[in-house]
């Protein structure tokens, strides 16, 4: 028999802001979960699909949302934070998530709900730090209703690299040619080698005989996104 990913956990702390806790790692999950509950927060619905949760957020009364941004294969956090301010116009959005930049996903021209508050995993450690942000994210929602979405991009910005910069450095840190980066853009090869001259100089990598700058960028990449702590793999 299916096992639901979604969990609906009984209140305890009835004047605490009330949240929803999206991720689709079940040790992080219980992680953020755990900690946010020493702190009094009331987590009244976690899951680990996007789809389930926000089914069931509708039916509920919830205050903040706490989201993994990138949640596998579906729906991302992005997706599920759209639905919910639809669905739920007070609600506070948290993304909670080990890139650096959200344009780093491949949402570059999506947009985020007003007033969303960005963090990284690495700042789970400091439990009173999300807490501030789930309180903020509520108090930027209850002007939301006025305010226009904006551009997920404007939440954290790497190095100040364009939308279409951060595009390469995907498709080069996933083995593309500059000659595929190129035919994919419809642009010619010798443009790509230009921009990538450009991306090189702002993420500091500079030429060194020793070292492969392209996989050098392929590894700036990995750590913009959380795949690993070091230059070590």
């Amino acid at each position: 028999m299916r096992v639901s990913p979604l969990k609906v956990v009984n209140t305890v702390f009835m004047s605490s802001p009330r949240v929803l806790v999206v991720e689709d790692d079940d040790f992080t999950r219980n992680l953020i979960i755990n900690a946010l509950r020493t702190q009094e927060c009331d987590v009244v619905l976690e899951s680990s699909s996007a789809t389930y949760a926000l089914k069931a957020a509708t039916k509920m009364r919830i205050d903040a949302a706490v989201l993994d941004l990138n949640l596998g294969r579906g729906p991302t956090g992005l997706d599920l934070a759209l639905g919910l301010r639809r669905n739920i116009p007070h609600i506070g959005i948290v993304f909670l998530t080990s890139y650096k930049d959200p344009r780093l996903l491949g949402a570059s021209a999506q947009l985020a709900p007003f007033g969303s508050v960005y963090l990284e995993k690495n700042t789970m450690a400091d439990i009173p730090r999300i807490v501030r942000s789930i309180e903020k994210s509520i108090s930027n929602a209850a002007t939301s209703r006025s305010q226009n979405n904006i551009e997920l991009k404007d939440l954290r910005k790497s190095n100040d690299l364009t939308n279409v910069q951060i595009e390469i450095v995907r498709m080069v840190a996933h083995g593309n040619s500059n000659l595929e980066i190129a035919n994919s853009r419809g642009v010619t090869e010798k443009s790509i080698e230009q921009t990538l001259s450009r991306i090189l100089k702002k993420v500091e990598i500079g030429q060194d005989d020793t070292k492969n700058r392209r996989v050098e960028l392929a590894l700036y990449y990995l750590r913009q996104t959380g795949s690993i702590i070091d230059e070590a793999i």
